[in-house]
């Protein structure tokens, strides 16, 4: 069992802070929202105090919510599809590995087990949609689409119902690691997200 970390001290860091691409200097929110910088509790701090020798890969931000719920959230500023406009299998299974060690750690660090804090957590992954050319956006909604269908949802349901999608291949980890899956644009994070819980 992990040394006992208390999350709420490390609740310092702002949605803008961990959103940073240090590659290019960018961040993909200007948002103040305090949050986990769960990449240094999770991976650094976990690690040092379990003396792993292994770095664990983990989600960017850890988003506590008032009544004891959990949001992590992952921030990419690049590309995620290939130059076939297909799903990026790399990187598509550093994003699966960074899932699974955060629920790992953090299920390690509150004592809780997987069946019961999947219920209470969800998951973001927020992408920039300026940085895909118009025939790779299109694959974006087509990937979605797929995996959408790959659940028996149909394609007309989605379009009459506007049923959200999930990019990326991220669909099947609703219901297995997170009680709900959003993949959301820089722009759809504003509004879906920050305004949200900025209001607060």
């Amino acid at each position: 069992m992990s040394k006992k970390i208390n999350l709420k001290i490390y609740n310092t860091s702002t949605l803008k802070q961990t959103s940073k691409d240090d590659n290019n200097e960018e961040y993909m929110t200007e948002s103040q929202i305090k949050v986990i910088n769960f990449d240094s509790v999770g991976g650094d701090k976990y690690t040092r105090n379990n003396n792993l020798s292994i770095q664990l890969k983990t989600n960017d931000v850890l988003f506590l919510h008032s009544d004891r719920r959990y949001t992590f959230i992952e921030f990419k500023n690049g590309k995620l599809l290939d130059k076939s406009n297909r799903i990026d299998i790399k990187k598509l299974k550093d994003i699966e590995l960074k899932i699974l060690n955060s629920m790992f750690v953090l299920g390690d660090i509150e004592e809780k087990s997987l069946s019961s804090l999947k219920e209470i957590t969800d998951y973001v992954l927020v992408y920039n949609e300026e940085k895909n050319t118009p025939n790779e956006r299109n694959s974006i909604s087509e990937i979605g689409n797929y995996f959408i269908n790959q659940g028996n949802i149909s394609s007309e349901k989605t379009k009459t119902e506007k049923e959200e999608i999930i990019c990326f291949g991220l669909e099947k980890f609703k219901g297995y690691c997170f009680k709900n899956v959003h993949t959301y644009s820089k722009e759809e994070f504003e509004e879906k997200f920050v305004k949200k819980y900025e209001a607060r």
